[in-house]
């Protein structure tokens, strides 16, 4: 059996900062040619118990992969990664990047839903499942006091506050590891969000929530 072709959906592109955003669904695709990915990217992918989450971490290293390839005008097995030092703690664990240049980039994926976001600038993109109510109510309290009170009033919007919030932290380089309740990413107009930061919602399929975040002071 022929490996498939990936065929992602392109959610934005020409955007602030050089962005475009792609998604694709694990479902979708059956045998890959895994070739081009590296043996660290292959052993993480035996450490996942399930065939299915096993699918979907080898389909979203591929497309990212081809991705980048094709923003470069390489082969997606030449694409090299290195680690950034990590805002919090300097050492070499913070965000993966290129070796040598730009784009920037992001990989996000929930389930079968697969977002990777490219930029010229720092990025972070988030996909969530919608979360239940249990979830919600135990995870709100670590945000931003602004979004704890629109989240009571509207408890239906903590999944994309929280998608926001992860993508932010992305772009920053230091992940969930950061201080969720410092800087204000909720839906009131009169609150100042962080300088310099483009933040979008992305419009998924029903069930999920995402958003992407670039920091295009930082071009």
């Amino acid at each position: 059996m022929s490996a498939t072709q990936l065929r992602p959906a392109t959610l934005l592109q020409d955007r602030p900062g050089g962005l475009r955003v792609s998604m694709a669904r694990a479902s979708e695709n059956g045998p890959l040619d895994t070739s081009s990915l590296s043996p660290e990217e292959l052993r993480r992918a035996t450490q996942l118990q399930a065939p299915s989450d096993r699918h979907a971490y080898l389909t979203s290293h591929v497309l990212l992969r081809e991705l980048l390839a094709e923003r470069l005008g390489c082969a997606p097995a030449d694409v090299v990664f290195r680690r950034e030092p990590c805002p919090l703690c300097g050492e070499l664990h913070g965000r993966p990047a290129l070796r040598d240049t730009p784009p920037h980039f992001s990989l996000s994926r929930s389930g079968e839903l697969i977002l990777v976001a490219l930029a010229d600038a720092p990025v972070g993109v988030d996909v969530e499942a919608v979360a239940g109510a249990h979830a919600a109510r135990e995870l709100a309290p670590l945000l931003h006091r602004e979004e704890r009170a629109e989240i009571e009033r509207r408890p239906e919007i903590f999944t994309q506050i929280w998608a926001r919030k992860e993508a932010y932290l992305k772009a920053l380089g230091c992940g969930i590891a950061g201080d969720l309740a410092a800087d204000y990413l909720g839906y009131a107009s009169d609150l100042d969000r962080p300088a310099g930061l483009e933040l979008i919602d992305l419009e998924l399929a029903p069930g999920y929530a995402g958003a992407v975040a670039v920091l295009v002071a930082a071009t």
